[in-house]
């Protein structure tokens, strides 16, 4: 995957900043701060592409800019064949605006205000369409179709139009899937599971409409995920079998309703623990899409788990990534981070030491799962007293994701604490 850069002038409190997207992306920091505005923005250079809609607004404000007609009529025409011209920086600024709309649909905030700038990575600064039309068929009635190219693509169709996606919006976005992610079909399903997930599981499907963009999209994720049957032969069973003891059972649908199956009983899933709403709508995605071609922004994994959980689904995480899934990731555990951290430093040793590699995992009865360093970005957010302005910090993740995070809670709390022990329990001991 190549990297989008993005520039934050001003999101939210955040000021002056920038991000490298990766396929793996972690924030962290305090409540409040913008986690899930940056990791929402990080999402949708992903959704973006995948979109058969979103890029027809673009190419509108082209048609009207540049005189071009999606009827039929093309400009420039010389012997059958036309070709106009889109910039990178065109394309550049128009993604920058539209991302910060997708920002206030999202949280439902139209008044949401953000500046950003869009660096994509192309090193092509012109995008040429070349047209042409071709006569197809047998007999003395041969139909005539239209053939669009683009950097080696080509489409081609009988009518312009734009009554659904235009065919220019297909294929710049084949164009960028492929020039960003190396095959067009590399990037197929976008998925959003928001905080507080679990009780849109519990009252599915009886909420329909929510108040926020992200909210919604959840909801008509999961019910297009509904109508979608397993598929076992992309699925890995170390994953499938993880989640499944993170849940102690499955997450199935009856009827119309989710049930919670555990130990050969069946509850609805509003019985369920908290932790099992939460994480059910995860264990729907991973049997029923080939998660090699998703990108999911999942917000705080961890919520409501038992810490042994939290490091299970650390586990799940790095096993979606090393099987292609692109993630944005918010958290508030340091449990969650400190596994990470050991699986980083697992795949450190195992490219390092195979030998000293396979004697710790039989020694400590580990599971064969590490996460390569190059796939992650982590950035943790920090409020100045002065101003109150947030700033971004990318963390070196080279050999594990720094705790800044949780240093004020892990240094005077553990010190407090172990003085308190030592004053009372050591003391009475004594």
């Amino acid at each position: 995957m190549k990297s989008i850069k993005v520039h934050i002038n001003r999101l939210g409190l955040i000021r002056n900043a920038d991000i490298e997207i990766k396929p793996l992306m972690l924030f962290s920091g305090y409540s409040g701060l913008g986690k899930s505005y940056v990791a929402i923005l990080c999402h949708y250079f992903y959704w973006v592409w995948m979109s058969d809609k979103r890029l027809n607004v673009f190419f509108k404000y082209i048609q009207e800019s540049k005189g071009i007609s999606f009827d039929g009529s093309m400009p420039n025409q010389n012997g059958g064949k036309a070709s106009f011209s889109i910039s990178k920086e065109e394309i550049e600024k128009w993604l920058a605006k539209d991302a910060v709309d997708y920002l206030k649909y999202m949280l439902g905030y139209s008044e949401f205000e953000a500046d950003i700038k869009i660096d994509l990575p192309v090193q092509e600064q012109t995008f040429s369409f070349s047209y042409e039309q071709e006569k197809g068929g047998v007999g003395d009635n041969p139909e005539t179709y239209n053939k669009l190219s683009l950097f080696g693509l080509m489409i081609r169709f009988k009518e312009l139009g734009i009554t659904d996606e235009s065919p220019y919006a297909t294929l710049f976005r084949f164009v960028i899937i492929m020039t960003i992610f190396g095959n067009y079909q590399n990037l197929l399903y976008s998925y959003v599971l928001p905080p507080a997930r679990g009780m849109y599981m519990s009252e599915f499907p009886l909420f329909s409409n929510a108040k926020t963009g992200l909210c919604q999209t959840f909801i008509n994720d999961m019910q297009e995920l509904n109508k979608v049957q397993e598929i076992p032969d992309k699925i890995s069973p170390d994953l499938v079998n993880l989640i499944h003891d993170v849940l102690a059972g499955d997450i199935k649908m009856d009827g119309e309703k989710y049930v919670y199956v555990t130990h050969g009983v069946t509850l609805p899933i509003s019985a369920a623990a908290a932790s099992i709403r939460e994480v059910g709508s995860l264990q729907q995605l991973i049997l029923k899409r080939d998660i090699s071609k998703c990108t999911i922004l999942l917000e705080e994994p961890e919520s409501h788990l038992h810490p042994l959980k939290q490091i299970q689904m650390a586990d799940i995480i790095a096993l979606m990534a090393n099987g292609g899934a692109n993630m944005q990731i918010t958290t508030h555990s340091d449990y969650f981070m400190r596994r990470l951290n050991d699986l980083i430093r697992l795949h450190i040793l195992k490219e390092k030491d195979e030998q000293k590699y396979n004697e710790l995992r039989e020694e400590y009865k580990i599971s064969n799962v590490t996460l390569d360093p190059s796939i992650l970005s982590a950035y943790y957010l920090e409020q100045t007293e002065a101003d109150g302005d947030v700033t971004l910090k990318k963390q070196d993740v080279s050999s594990g994701i720094p705790f800044d995070t949780f240093d004020s809670a892990n240094d005077k709390p553990l010190d407090l604490s172990v003085m308190l022990y030592e004053l009372t329990v050591q003391g009475n001991e004594k």
